[in-house]
């Protein structure tokens, strides 16, 4: 994590933005744009060929992909480059989030915080959408940790209750921190020790209890360690039973 290079590509993309754009950069929200500038400051290595797709970052240390949205749509392109080179997806997770919103009819502005906090595990509920593809070891996952300002234009039909208000930009305002994952120890770290290692196996509530997860994210959780072939899982009775497979095991002595 690098403040000062954070600030500098902050303030890269805003005068990108003002400037009009550039290549590659057309309807680019300034997040995106910030982040590219962030991963990699030369422009030259922006919006590259690889593989019959578009890359947003292509230099000496492979691929690099920024998706501040589905991790899904990045599916087949990232299946296609980790057949030869190696990638790191960039997905930002929005820690807090200031919403500015602009009244089309005298310019004002007012702001006001949403309550929702982003966390780590939270990237999940988008990784999950990847399948089997975090188990190569070509593939790498970048979690930056950003405070972000959001600006929307209130020209919706209820404009005193602010629905239907257009966004308009994404501005990332600070980097708190940044988690980067690479091995199957990085994504059991997100279950508690003890439930890996129980002989029962454990189950979603027990996951819950352990850990201040809500519900969509813990099966998020599961359901990737499934698919990187991490836990394997049994119906008993009314609910899953998770334990580690003989790779997933491998891990935790490795790790």
């Amino acid at each position: 994590m690098d403040e000062t290079r954070f600030n500098s590509a902050v303030a890269r993309a805003l005068l990108r933005r003002r400037e009009g754009g550039g290549i590659g950069m057309l309807g680019e929200k300034t997040l995106h744009s910030a982040l590219k500038y962030y991963y990699e400051p030369n422009e030259l290595s922006h919006e590259q060929s690889e593989g019959g797709y578009l890359a947003d970052i292509k230099n000496e240390d492979g691929i690099i992909e920024v998706q501040t949205g589905s991790l899904g749509a990045l599916r087949n392109k990232l299946a296609e480059y980790i057949k030869t080179v190696d990638v790191t997806v960039v997905h930002p997770i929005i820690r807090k989030k200031t919403i500015v919103w602009i009244d089309p009819r005298t310019g004002r502005q007012k702001r006001s915080h949403s309550s929702r906090c982003g966390r780590l595990e939270d990237a999940f509920l988008q990784i999950m959408h990847l399948g089997a593809l975090p188990r190569s070891p070509r593939l790498k996952i970048a979690l930056p940790i950003l405070d972000i300002e959001e600006t929307r234009l209130m020209d919706g039909r209820d404009f005193s209750r602010k629905k239907g208000a257009t966004k308009l930009d994404k501005i990332p305002t600070a980097l708190i921190d940044e988690a980067i994952l690479t091995c199957a120890e990085d994504y059991l770290y997100f279950i508690p020790q003890k439930l890996l290692t129980s002989p029962q196996g454990f189950t979603v509530k027990m996951l819950l209890c352990a850990k201040d997860y809500k519900d969509p994210t813990a099966r998020a959780v599961l359901y990737t360690l499934l698919n990187m072939h991490l836990l394997e899982r049994e119906r008993h009775g009314h609910e899953y039973v998770y334990t580690l497979t003989e790779e997933g095991k491998s891990a935790i002595i490795n790790a």
